[in-house]
Protein backbone atom coordinates (compact mmCIF):
# COMPACT_ATOMS: atom_id res chain seq x y z
CA UNK A 1 0.00 0.00 0.00
CA UNK A 2 2.94 2.38 0.70
CA UNK A 3 4.62 1.80 -2.68
CA UNK A 4 2.90 4.91 -4.06
CA UNK A 5 3.56 6.94 -0.94
CA UNK A 6 4.20 10.09 -2.94
CA UNK A 7 0.56 10.06 -4.04
CA UNK A 8 -0.74 10.45 -0.53
CA UNK A 9 -2.44 13.66 0.48
CA UNK A 10 -0.33 15.57 3.01
CA UNK A 11 -2.91 14.98 5.72
CA UNK A 12 -3.05 11.27 4.99
CA UNK A 13 0.71 10.91 5.05
CA UNK A 14 0.92 12.80 8.32
CA UNK A 15 -1.76 10.51 9.78
CA UNK A 16 0.34 7.37 9.38
CA UNK A 17 1.23 5.83 12.73
CA UNK A 18 4.64 5.74 14.31
CA UNK A 19 5.38 2.24 13.08
CA UNK A 20 4.64 3.10 9.46
CA UNK A 21 6.48 6.40 9.52
CA UNK A 22 9.46 4.86 11.28
CA UNK A 23 9.80 2.03 8.75
CA UNK A 24 9.94 3.97 5.46
CA UNK A 25 12.50 2.60 3.00
CA UNK A 26 15.03 4.74 1.18
CA UNK A 27 12.96 4.36 -1.98
CA UNK A 28 9.83 5.51 -0.21
CA UNK A 29 11.66 8.44 1.35
CA UNK A 30 12.86 9.54 -2.08
CA UNK A 31 9.26 9.52 -3.24
CA UNK A 32 7.99 11.88 -0.56
CA UNK A 33 6.74 15.16 -2.01
CA UNK A 34 7.59 18.56 -0.59
CA UNK A 35 3.87 19.00 0.14
CA UNK A 36 3.80 15.84 2.28
CA UNK A 37 6.86 16.93 4.22
CA UNK A 38 5.61 20.48 4.61
CA UNK A 39 2.34 19.21 6.03
CA UNK A 40 3.84 16.96 8.70
CA UNK A 41 2.43 17.54 12.15
CA UNK A 42 4.90 17.79 15.01
CA UNK A 43 3.82 14.32 16.15
CA UNK A 44 4.37 12.80 12.72
CA UNK A 45 7.70 14.59 12.45
CA UNK A 46 8.73 13.06 15.73
CA UNK A 47 7.93 9.60 14.38
CA UNK A 48 10.50 9.89 11.60
CA UNK A 49 13.78 8.31 12.62
CA UNK A 50 17.11 10.13 12.43
CA UNK A 51 18.27 7.57 9.88
CA UNK A 52 15.32 8.52 7.69
CA UNK A 53 15.99 12.24 8.00
CA UNK A 54 19.54 11.54 6.85
CA UNK A 55 18.17 10.16 3.56
CA UNK A 56 16.08 13.21 2.64
CA UNK A 57 17.15 15.29 -0.36
CA UNK A 58 17.99 18.98 -0.02
CA UNK A 59 14.61 20.05 -1.47
CA UNK A 60 12.84 17.78 0.98
CA UNK A 61 14.82 19.19 3.91
CA UNK A 62 13.85 22.68 2.74
CA UNK A 63 10.18 21.67 2.65
CA UNK A 64 10.02 21.03 6.41
CA UNK A 65 8.25 23.71 8.41
CA UNK A 66 10.49 25.99 10.43
CA UNK A 67 9.05 24.48 13.62
CA UNK A 68 9.70 20.90 12.52
CA UNK A 69 13.18 21.67 11.28
CA UNK A 70 13.99 23.31 14.60
CA UNK A 71 12.65 20.24 16.43
CA UNK A 72 15.23 17.92 14.89
CA UNK A 73 17.38 16.36 17.59
CA UNK A 74 21.14 16.68 17.92
CA UNK A 75 21.79 13.49 15.97
CA UNK A 76 19.55 14.43 13.04
CA UNK A 77 20.87 17.99 12.78
CA UNK A 78 24.44 16.88 13.31
CA UNK A 79 24.12 14.38 10.46
CA UNK A 80 22.94 16.87 7.80
CA UNK A 81 25.46 16.79 4.97
CA UNK A 82 26.64 19.67 2.78
CA UNK A 83 24.06 18.90 0.09
CA UNK A 84 21.19 18.78 2.55
CA UNK A 85 22.33 22.00 4.19
CA UNK A 86 22.04 23.76 0.84
CA UNK A 87 18.32 23.07 0.97
CA UNK A 88 17.83 24.66 4.40
CA UNK A 89 15.76 27.79 3.90
CA UNK A 90 16.31 31.21 5.44
CA UNK A 91 12.88 30.82 7.07
CA UNK A 92 14.01 27.63 8.78
CA UNK A 93 17.18 29.30 10.04
CA UNK A 94 15.31 32.42 11.10
CA UNK A 95 13.07 30.23 13.26
CA UNK A 96 15.70 27.82 14.51
CA UNK A 97 16.00 27.42 18.24
CA UNK A 98 19.21 28.13 20.10
CA UNK A 99 19.41 24.43 20.95
CA UNK A 100 19.02 23.29 17.36
CA UNK A 101 21.53 25.85 16.13
CA UNK A 102 23.93 24.73 18.80
CA UNK A 103 23.75 21.19 17.43
CA UNK A 104 25.31 22.24 14.14
CA UNK A 105 29.01 21.45 14.01
CA UNK A 106 31.65 24.01 13.06
CA UNK A 107 32.01 22.20 9.74
CA UNK A 108 28.29 22.49 9.06
CA UNK A 109 28.29 26.15 10.05
CA UNK A 110 31.06 26.72 7.54
CA UNK A 111 28.94 25.10 4.79
CA UNK A 112 26.04 27.54 5.16
CA UNK A 113 25.66 30.26 2.54
CA UNK A 114 25.97 33.92 3.45
CA UNK A 115 22.20 34.26 2.94
CA UNK A 116 21.61 31.44 5.42
CA UNK A 117 24.03 32.96 7.94
CA UNK A 118 22.28 36.29 7.55
CA UNK A 119 18.93 34.72 8.38
CA UNK A 120 19.99 33.63 11.86
CA UNK A 121 18.62 36.07 14.41
CA UNK A 122 20.86 38.25 16.56
CA UNK A 123 20.11 36.40 19.78
CA UNK A 124 21.02 33.03 18.33
CA UNK A 125 24.18 34.40 16.77
CA UNK A 126 25.18 35.62 20.20
CA UNK A 127 24.73 32.09 21.51
CA UNK A 128 27.02 30.48 18.93
CA UNK A 129 29.82 28.55 20.56
CA UNK A 130 33.39 29.63 19.96
CA UNK A 131 34.01 26.40 18.06
CA UNK A 132 31.09 27.19 15.74
CA UNK A 133 32.31 30.73 15.11
CA UNK A 134 35.73 29.33 14.27
CA UNK A 135 34.04 27.38 11.48
CA UNK A 136 32.85 30.53 9.74
CA UNK A 137 34.77 31.49 6.63
CA UNK A 138 36.06 35.04 6.14
CA UNK A 139 33.32 35.49 3.53
CA UNK A 140 30.63 34.41 5.98
CA UNK A 141 31.94 36.70 8.69
CA UNK A 142 32.06 39.57 6.21
CA UNK A 143 28.40 38.97 5.33
CA UNK A 144 27.21 39.68 8.87
CA UNK A 145 25.69 43.07 9.56
CA UNK A 146 27.51 45.26 12.07
CA UNK A 147 24.73 44.52 14.55
CA UNK A 148 24.97 40.76 14.06
CA UNK A 149 28.74 40.84 14.22
CA UNK A 150 28.56 42.79 17.45
CA UNK A 151 26.05 40.33 18.86
CA UNK A 152 28.65 37.58 18.99
CA UNK A 153 29.77 36.90 22.53
CA UNK A 154 32.99 38.44 23.80
CA UNK A 155 34.60 35.00 23.73
CA UNK A 156 33.47 34.33 20.16
CA UNK A 157 34.31 37.76 18.79
CA UNK A 158 37.62 37.65 20.58
CA UNK A 159 38.38 34.29 18.98
CA UNK A 160 38.11 35.43 15.36
CA UNK A 161 41.31 34.47 13.59
CA UNK A 162 43.50 36.66 11.40
CA UNK A 163 41.77 35.55 8.20
CA UNK A 164 38.32 36.28 9.62
CA UNK A 165 39.46 39.65 10.95
CA UNK A 166 41.03 40.49 7.61
CA UNK A 167 37.69 39.93 5.89
CA UNK A 168 35.74 42.43 7.99
CA UNK A 169 34.30 45.21 5.85
CA UNK A 170 34.47 48.94 6.47
CA UNK A 171 30.70 48.95 7.02
CA UNK A 172 30.98 46.31 9.73
CA UNK A 173 33.84 48.03 11.53
CA UNK A 174 32.28 51.45 11.21
CA UNK A 175 29.00 50.16 12.60
CA UNK A 176 30.45 48.46 15.67
CA UNK A 177 29.20 49.79 18.97
CA UNK A 178 31.72 50.66 21.65
CA UNK A 179 30.68 47.50 23.49
CA UNK A 180 31.23 45.32 20.43
CA UNK A 181 34.61 46.89 19.72
CA UNK A 182 35.56 46.24 23.31
CA UNK A 183 35.11 42.50 22.68
CA UNK A 184 37.96 42.51 20.17
CA UNK A 185 41.42 41.86 21.53
CA UNK A 186 44.31 44.25 21.00
CA UNK A 187 46.06 41.52 19.01
CA UNK A 188 43.09 41.39 16.63
CA UNK A 189 43.03 45.16 16.16
CA UNK A 190 46.76 44.95 15.47
CA UNK A 191 45.80 42.84 12.45
CA UNK A 192 43.52 45.51 10.95
CA UNK A 193 44.43 46.84 7.54
CA UNK A 194 44.84 50.59 7.01
CA UNK A 195 41.36 50.68 5.48
CA UNK A 196 39.85 48.90 8.48
CA UNK A 197 41.55 51.26 10.94
CA UNK A 198 40.18 54.21 8.99
CA UNK A 199 36.70 52.69 9.13
CA UNK A 200 36.49 52.89 12.92
CA UNK A 201 34.12 55.57 14.14
CA UNK A 202 35.77 58.66 15.59
CA UNK A 203 34.55 57.72 19.05
CA UNK A 204 35.73 54.12 18.81
CA UNK A 205 39.13 55.05 17.46
CA UNK A 206 39.69 57.44 20.33
CA UNK A 207 38.49 54.76 22.76
CA UNK A 208 41.18 52.25 21.78
CA UNK A 209 43.35 51.47 24.76
CA UNK A 210 46.99 52.36 25.13
CA UNK A 211 48.17 48.98 23.86
CA UNK A 212 46.00 49.07 20.73
CA UNK A 213 46.85 52.67 19.82
CA UNK A 214 50.50 52.23 20.68
CA UNK A 215 50.73 49.16 18.43
CA UNK A 216 49.49 50.87 15.25
CA UNK A 217 52.18 50.47 12.63
CA UNK A 218 53.23 52.79 9.82
CA UNK A 219 50.83 51.22 7.32
CA UNK A 220 47.87 51.37 9.70
CA UNK A 221 48.62 54.99 10.61
CA UNK A 222 48.29 55.92 6.95
CA UNK A 223 44.68 54.79 7.16
CA UNK A 224 43.81 57.02 10.13
CA UNK A 225 41.46 59.72 8.91
CA UNK A 226 41.71 63.42 9.71
CA UNK A 227 38.34 63.05 11.43
CA UNK A 228 39.74 60.39 13.76
CA UNK A 229 42.79 62.56 14.47
CA UNK A 230 40.62 65.59 15.17
CA UNK A 231 38.48 63.53 17.55
CA UNK A 232 41.34 62.23 19.69
CA UNK A 233 40.85 62.75 23.38
CA UNK A 234 43.83 63.94 25.39
CA UNK A 235 44.14 60.41 26.78
CA UNK A 236 44.15 58.82 23.33
CA UNK A 237 46.68 61.36 22.09
CA UNK A 238 48.88 60.52 25.04
CA UNK A 239 48.75 56.86 24.01
CA UNK A 240 50.36 57.63 20.66
CA UNK A 241 54.10 57.14 20.81
CA UNK A 242 56.52 59.82 19.65
CA UNK A 243 57.67 57.43 16.94
CA UNK A 244 54.09 57.23 15.69
CA UNK A 245 53.63 61.01 15.74
CA UNK A 246 56.72 61.22 13.54
CA UNK A 247 54.94 59.04 10.94
CA UNK A 248 51.81 61.17 10.65
CA UNK A 249 51.15 62.87 7.33
CA UNK A 250 50.93 66.65 7.06
CA UNK A 251 47.13 66.52 6.82
CA UNK A 252 46.97 64.38 9.95
CA UNK A 253 49.24 66.78 11.86
CA UNK A 254 47.06 69.63 10.68
CA UNK A 255 43.98 67.85 12.01
CA UNK A 256 45.26 67.60 15.60
CA UNK A 257 43.83 70.97 16.53
CA UNK A 258 45.35 73.67 18.70
CA UNK A 259 44.90 71.97 22.07
CA UNK A 260 46.23 68.55 21.08
CA UNK A 261 49.09 69.89 19.01
CA UNK A 262 50.22 72.07 21.87
CA UNK A 263 49.99 69.05 24.18
CA UNK A 264 52.60 67.05 22.25
CA UNK A 265 55.73 66.47 24.28
CA UNK A 266 59.14 67.98 23.64
CA UNK A 267 60.37 64.95 21.71
CA UNK A 268 57.42 64.91 19.34
CA UNK A 269 57.43 68.67 18.78
CA UNK A 270 61.16 68.73 18.29
CA UNK A 271 61.09 65.95 15.69
CA UNK A 272 58.55 67.36 13.21
CA UNK A 273 59.55 66.85 9.60
CA UNK A 274 59.49 69.60 6.99
CA UNK A 275 56.38 67.99 5.48
CA UNK A 276 54.60 67.93 8.83
CA UNK A 277 55.55 71.53 9.54
CA UNK A 278 54.07 72.54 6.20
CA UNK A 279 50.79 70.98 7.35
CA UNK A 280 50.51 72.96 10.57
CA UNK A 281 47.45 75.19 10.60
CA UNK A 282 47.46 78.81 11.73
CA UNK A 283 45.08 77.79 14.52
CA UNK A 284 47.56 75.21 15.83
CA UNK A 285 50.39 77.72 15.78
CA UNK A 286 48.29 80.48 17.30
CA UNK A 287 47.30 78.17 20.14
CA UNK A 288 50.81 77.12 21.14
CA UNK A 289 51.54 77.48 24.80
CA UNK A 290 54.84 79.07 25.74
CA UNK A 291 56.10 75.63 26.79
CA UNK A 292 55.13 74.03 23.49
CA UNK A 293 56.64 76.95 21.59
CA UNK A 294 59.86 76.44 23.48
CA UNK A 295 59.90 72.80 22.39
CA UNK A 296 60.05 73.75 18.72
CA UNK A 297 63.60 73.83 17.46
CA UNK A 298 65.09 76.83 15.68
CA UNK A 299 65.50 74.65 12.60
CA UNK A 300 61.75 74.01 12.64
CA UNK A 301 60.91 77.72 13.04
CA UNK A 302 63.08 78.34 9.99
CA UNK A 303 60.73 76.11 7.94
CA UNK A 304 57.53 77.98 8.77
CA UNK A 305 55.76 79.81 5.96
CA UNK A 306 55.06 83.54 6.25
CA UNK A 307 51.38 82.93 7.15
CA UNK A 308 52.46 80.45 9.83
CA UNK A 309 54.93 82.97 11.28
CA UNK A 310 52.16 85.55 11.34
CA UNK A 311 49.92 83.14 13.25
CA UNK A 312 52.24 82.96 16.26
CA UNK A 313 51.04 84.89 19.28
CA UNK A 314 52.87 88.16 19.92
CA UNK A 315 54.28 86.68 23.11
CA UNK A 316 55.61 83.58 21.38
CA UNK A 317 57.02 85.58 18.48
CA UNK A 318 58.87 87.96 20.76
CA UNK A 319 60.06 84.96 22.75
CA UNK A 320 62.02 83.54 19.82
CA UNK A 321 65.72 83.29 20.59
CA UNK A 322 68.48 85.13 18.76
CA UNK A 323 69.11 82.23 16.38
CA UNK A 324 65.45 81.89 15.40
CA UNK A 325 64.91 85.62 14.92
CA UNK A 326 68.19 86.03 13.11
CA UNK A 327 67.28 83.24 10.70
CA UNK A 328 63.93 84.69 9.56
CA UNK A 329 63.98 85.06 5.80
CA UNK A 330 62.63 87.99 3.79
CA UNK A 331 59.58 85.87 2.94
CA UNK A 332 58.94 84.97 6.56
CA UNK A 333 59.36 88.59 7.64
CA UNK A 334 56.57 89.59 5.28
CA UNK A 335 54.23 87.54 7.44
CA UNK A 336 55.13 89.30 10.68
CA UNK A 337 52.13 91.28 11.90
CA UNK A 338 52.02 94.75 13.44
CA UNK A 339 51.02 93.16 16.74
CA UNK A 340 54.05 90.88 16.69
CA UNK A 341 56.35 93.78 15.77
CA UNK A 342 54.95 95.87 18.63
CA UNK A 343 55.76 93.06 21.08
CA UNK A 344 59.47 93.04 20.18
CA UNK A 345 61.76 94.49 22.83
CA UNK A 346 65.14 96.13 22.47
CA UNK A 347 66.96 92.78 22.70
CA UNK A 348 64.71 91.20 20.07
CA UNK A 349 65.36 94.02 17.61
CA UNK A 350 69.04 93.72 18.39
CA UNK A 351 68.86 90.10 17.26
CA UNK A 352 67.67 91.16 13.82
CA UNK A 353 70.42 91.24 11.22
CA UNK A 354 71.10 94.32 9.16
CA UNK A 355 69.52 92.77 6.10
CA UNK A 356 66.42 91.86 8.09
CA UNK A 357 65.95 95.38 9.42
CA UNK A 358 66.23 96.65 5.90
CA UNK A 359 63.52 94.20 4.77
CA UNK A 360 60.84 95.42 7.17
CA UNK A 361 57.91 97.18 5.52
CA UNK A 362 56.92 100.74 6.40
CA UNK A 363 53.90 99.31 8.21
CA UNK A 364 56.15 97.06 10.28
CA UNK A 365 58.53 99.97 10.99
CA UNK A 366 55.52 101.95 12.18
CA UNK A 367 54.64 99.07 14.53
CA UNK A 368 57.87 99.22 16.57
CA UNK A 369 57.14 100.35 20.11
CA UNK A 370 58.52 103.67 21.39
CA UNK A 371 60.96 101.99 23.79
CA UNK A 372 62.59 100.21 20.88
CA UNK A 373 62.71 103.46 18.86
CA UNK A 374 64.31 105.30 21.76
CA UNK A 375 66.97 102.62 22.15
CA UNK A 376 67.90 102.07 18.54
CA UNK A 377 71.65 102.26 18.11
CA UNK A 378 73.31 104.37 15.46
CA UNK A 379 74.32 101.10 13.79
CA UNK A 380 70.73 99.86 13.66
CA UNK A 381 69.55 103.24 12.35
CA UNK A 382 72.13 102.87 9.63
CA UNK A 383 70.44 99.65 8.47
CA UNK A 384 67.19 101.46 7.66
CA UNK A 385 66.52 101.96 3.97
CA UNK A 386 65.45 105.40 2.77
CA UNK A 387 62.11 103.86 1.75
CA UNK A 388 61.49 102.82 5.37
CA UNK A 389 62.00 106.28 6.93
CA UNK A 390 58.49 107.51 6.02
CA UNK A 391 57.12 104.59 8.06
CA UNK A 392 58.01 106.33 11.33
CA UNK A 393 54.78 107.76 12.72
CA UNK A 394 53.81 110.67 14.97
CA UNK A 395 53.92 108.49 18.09
CA UNK A 396 57.39 107.20 17.33
CA UNK A 397 59.08 110.37 16.03
CA UNK A 398 59.55 112.13 19.41
CA UNK A 399 61.49 109.09 20.64
CA UNK A 400 64.01 109.14 17.79
CA UNK A 401 67.22 110.41 19.39
CA UNK A 402 69.03 113.44 17.97
CA UNK A 403 72.17 111.29 17.99
CA UNK A 404 70.52 108.87 15.60
CA UNK A 405 69.22 111.63 13.36
CA UNK A 406 72.70 113.10 13.21
CA UNK A 407 74.10 109.66 12.35
CA UNK A 408 71.77 109.25 9.35
CA UNK A 409 73.25 109.53 5.91
CA UNK A 410 72.11 112.10 3.35
CA UNK A 411 69.80 109.63 1.59
CA UNK A 412 68.02 108.78 4.85
CA UNK A 413 67.72 112.45 5.84
CA UNK A 414 66.25 113.26 2.48
CA UNK A 415 63.66 110.53 2.94
CA UNK A 416 61.90 112.28 5.84
CA UNK A 417 58.55 113.63 4.66
CA UNK A 418 57.45 117.22 5.09
CA UNK A 419 54.81 116.05 7.54
CA UNK A 420 57.42 114.29 9.66
CA UNK A 421 59.69 117.37 9.78
CA UNK A 422 57.01 119.99 10.33
CA UNK A 423 54.55 118.15 12.54
CA UNK A 424 56.36 115.34 14.29
CA UNK A 425 59.89 116.49 15.12
CA UNK A 426 60.88 118.35 18.26
CA UNK A 427 62.96 121.49 17.96
CA UNK A 428 66.12 119.55 18.91
CA UNK A 429 65.36 116.91 16.29
CA UNK A 430 64.82 119.58 13.62
CA UNK A 431 68.23 121.08 14.50
CA UNK A 432 69.83 117.62 14.20
CA UNK A 433 67.98 117.12 10.94
CA UNK A 434 69.27 120.44 9.53
CA UNK A 435 72.80 119.93 10.77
Amino acid sequence: MLERIGAFKPTSFSALDATALGALTSTQLKGLTTAELAGLTSTAMGNLKDTEIALLASTQIGALSATNFSSLDATAIGALNATQLKGVTTAQLAGISATALGNLSSTQIGQLSTAQIGAINTTNLGNLATTQVSGLSATQVASLSATNLGSLSATSLGSLNATQIGGLTSAQIGGLTATALGKLKDTQIAGFTATQVGALSVTNFSALDATAIGALNATQLKGVTTGQIAGLTSTALGNLKDTQIALLASTQIGALGATNFSALDATALGALTSTQIAGLTTAELAGLTSTAMGNLKDTEIALLASTQIGALSATNFSGLDATAIGALTATQLKGVTATQIRALDVTDVGNLKSTQIGQLSTTQIGGLNTTVIANLTATEIGYLQATQIPGLNATQMPYLSTTNITAMNATQIAAFTTAQVQNMMTEAQVEAYLA
